[in-house]
């Protein structure tokens, strides 16, 4: 356990117990740097706000979202060009879940392959990715084997038309045997 001095220590002013400063939020409005409520009992507050003013924060984000449409578009482009690999990871998450197939994989593992080198493990194409749509050379997460889970040593990064050669393959041998 770690040991703090009263310089490392405030009482909340709504719970009354003494706290370590890191359990409250900064502020620039208080001498000690920090809010009088702790961060347990300002988020208490702000969700009881929320549950006795739901409409009013619901029309507040609505007013704020149109004023500011172009600014929330840029923001949100930005953060899926840097974080393509997530739409992935939890499409295949659900896919595997409908399917009763395991899902081994954590979501530093589809970061990492995505992050590998931009080929197609089968072809060596250069894997593009593309604005909004996916294309013929845009990556795709896909099983070594459809018949396996998915776990670090069964999914590889193909292209979108790679990945979907095989799948129609598989479903053709798939109809065959039934």
């Amino acid at each position: 356990m770690t040991k703090f001095s009263m310089d490392d220590k405030k009482v909340c002013k709504q719970c009354g117990a003494i706290k370590p400063l890191t359990a409250f939020h900064r502020t620039s409005f208080n001498k000690s740097g920090r809010m009088a409520k702790c961060i347990v009992c300002h988020s208490f507050n702000c969700h009881l706000y929320y549950l006795e003013n739901q409409q009013r924060c619901k029309d507040n984000s609505w007013t704020y979202y149109q004023l500011n449409k172009e600014k929330h578009m840029a923001c949100c482009k930005r953060w899926s060009q840097k974080n393509k690999w997530i739409f992935s990871y939890f499409s295949h998450k659900k896919k595997a879940k409908e399917r009763n197939q395991r899902f081994d994989l954590k979501a530093k593992d589809v970061k990492e392959l995505f992050k590998s080198p931009k080929r197609c493990a089968v072809t060596g194409k250069r894997l593009k990715y593309n604005k909004r749509v996916a294309g013929p050379d845009s990556p795709c997460m896909c099983r070594k084997t459809f018949t396996m889970g998915y776990n670090r040593e069964s999914v590889q990064l193909l292209s979108h038309s790679e990945t979907a050669k095989r799948a129609a393959q598989y479903n053709r041998e798939r109809n065959k045997r039934d």
